[in-house]
């Protein structure tokens, strides 16, 4: 069950002496393409996709990652490729992550890419322009207690960079049909330094290979 799993990572977060400065959010199967949904109550289903959203702070300090995973540890080979499209897309918005860059840039740039990934996974039968489905590529200037700051005109040092890469495609009608009920949301916080930047979530595997092999570990709470 969704709110199981909310339980595990709350209290995994709080034994490792940890603050949960906001709401879990575990987002399964059509779950995850509604960008708002918390309210963790329904059961996780095979071959099905899950949002992960979580945040930690400790000494004041927070960070928040998300990260979509399959359930039972393997993509479904359609939507695999579709997550693979919009990995690289995340990981492109966080390299260009340094002093002097503008988001505004990154955005465009990232729109790109998301045209190539309509044209590629045959999106162009979606109602896009209806904003049924939803593309998102975020830069939110964010503080140390997760305050979000707005959006920086241009990144500078000492700057903490919230980057958020998804893609939404719900049950309504304009989306085909073999990809309605899917989201997928990737997370990540970056620090700007005059030398380059560093992905303070980097810690959180993002990889479909890597998710896998998490997801089929054997894993034991602290108590365990």
């Amino acid at each position: 069950n969704e709110s199981e799993v909310e339980g595990f990572a709350g209290y995994y977060l709080r034994n490792q002496g940890c603050k949960v400065p906001m709401p879990i959010r575990v987002a399964s199967g059509k779950h995850s393409a509604k960008p708002n949904y918390v309210e963790n109550t329904s059961k996780l289903e095979g071959q099905a996709l899950c949002v992960l959203d979580i945040a930690a702070s400790v000494d004041g300090y927070a960070v928040r990652a998300t990260r979509t995973i399959a359930v039972g540890g393997n993509f479904p080979s359609e939507l695999g490729a579709i997550y693979s499209k919009l990995l690289s897309i995340h990981k492109k918005n966080l390299e260009g992550c340094k002093v002097g860059a503008s988001p505004i840039r990154l955005n465009e740039a990232a729109a790109k890419s998301f045209d190539s990934l309509h044209k590629q996974q045959i999106f162009s039968t979606n109602a896009i322009g209806k904003k049924r489905v939803l593309k998102i590529s975020n830069f939110r200037l964010v503080g140390i207690g997760l305050e979000e700051k707005g959006l920086p005109g241009k990144m500078k040092a000492g700057m903490v960079i919230e980057v958020e890469t998804a893609l939404f495609l719900p049950p309504l009608r304009g989306v085909t049909a073999k990809w309605q009920g899917n989201g997928f949301v990737l997370r990540d916080y970056v620090y700007i330094t005059e030398l380059g930047s560093e992905v303070l979530t980097k810690g959180i595997p993002m990889e479909k290979e890597a998710l896998s092999t998490g997801v089929n570990a054997t894993n034991k709470t602290p108590i365990d």
